[in-house]
């Protein structure tokens, strides 16, 4: 649940900064295509006729259930396949992709799945379990993180119709995030690089950028960093106060935990920094961040939310004096994204409701 709520605001808001960037597309030309070079056999889709009426509600399908323990994130990231027309589900803890097939009617079934280890082999790293998976036209790539997840995990690339493994590339600390762009042509990874738990180790967050145009065997692999944005170094000035640097030993990089991205349609890639309530824009061709920016602060001393769905109460409605979550109201040019970006109260509520940080984490559990 969490990266849907993430992520929808996340477009929500990138949506607003689109038509700010002046770069081209991430694909000006088609150079790659994994079902030409591949020869991957995609499906005929029958494809949904268009229909004159409205939505009046949903009904349920069908249900596929994982074959692992409750509570296993067995099935929290899914992505869909146009070519073969399946789905790709991480099982995380059993180190595995369950593969769905979908009826003419969308039922799903279990049709396979993607053993991980086959990665694990190849690029020689101890995996641990894997935290997303992204489909693109013939391709299916994996983040896993490291047995150590200090330690720098990898992104697996397979063939969707065969599920065989094509190649590996190396990652940054605890790969949580893997998607296409658009165009198929870049893989980005969002690696949040989370310290133990008594901070005696605490990675650079970093993003994994994979240019696939000369093919995956030949692909380009770029960690894109933010060290520039460390004390004493260039860029540290451009670090506004409402980008949340929270323990006092780490590096502004280290602190810098990037947890989900996409893929606009202009060059850019934004990446939500979560923890550090601010998204990052990186120019795709550049390779280099050009931007981070903070989400500015919204108190819920006098407003009132309900906090937990573990309470077994509904409408339980409190003021929280110590929990803070983030808005986007104000602005000053530089360094904070500006008021454009909440262009309707729906777009306000949503990315209202994207964090809430806790000045003292032991506010709320």
């Amino acid at each position: 649940m969490k990266h849907t709520l993430a992520l929808s605001a996340l477009a929500l808001a990138t949506s607003a900064l689109m038509g700010c960037s002046s770069n081209s597309p991430t694909s000006t030309t088609t150079s790659f295509s994994a079902v030409e070079s591949y020869n991957i056999q995609c499906t005929t889709r029958i494809e949904p006729q268009p229909s004159e009426m409205s939505v009046s509600g949903l009904t349920l399908v069908g249900t596929s259930i994982a074959d692992a323990p409750f509570g296993t994130s067995a099935a929290e990231i899914v992505s869909y396949d146009t070519c073969t027309d399946k789905l790709y589900v991480v099982n995380a803890q059993g180190k595995k992709v369950d593969v769905l097939s979908l009826s003419e009617s969308g039922e799903p079934s279990a049709q396979g799945q993607i053993d991980l280890t086959s990665a694990a082999t190849q690029s020689g790293v101890a995996i641990g379990a894997a935290n997303s998976v992204s489909a693109h036209q013939g391709l299916v790539a994996v983040a896993i993180e490291s047995e150590n997840k200090q330690e720098p995990g990898i992104i697996a690339l397979y063939r969707s119709d065969s599920l065989e493994l094509i190649t590996t590339y190396p990652a940054g600390a605890l790969p949580d995030m893997v998607s296409f762009s658009k165009d198929g042509q870049y893989i980005a990874a969002a690696n949040e690089g989370e310290p133990n738990a008594d901070y005696s180790i605490d990675p650079e967050g970093s993003v994994t950028l994979i240019d696939l145009k000369s093919g995956p065997l030949d692909a380009i692999v770029t960690q894109i960093d933010f060290r520039e944005f460390n004390e004493g170094n260039a860029r540290h000035d451009e670090l506004s106060s409402d980008v949340r640097i929270s323990h006092p030993n780490a590096t502004v990089a280290q602190d810098l935990e990037p947890e989900y991205l996409t893929f606009d349609d202009n060059g850019q890639l934004f990446v939500a920094l979560q923890e550090n309530n601010a998204l990052a824009s990186i120019d795709v061709s550049a390779k280099r961040v050009t931007g981070i920016y903070g989400l500015g602060g919204k108190s819920w001393q006098d407003a009132k939310l309900d906090a937990s769905n573990k309470d077994k109460m509904v409408g339980n409605l409190q003021s929280y004096p110590m929990l803070e979550g983030y808005t986007c109201l104000t602005a000053s040019p530089a360094t904070r994204l500006t008021d454009r970006l909440i262009s309707s109260p729906q777009m306000k509520a949503t990315v209202e409701s994207m964090a809430l940080i806790p000045h003292n984490k032991n506010a709320m559990s």
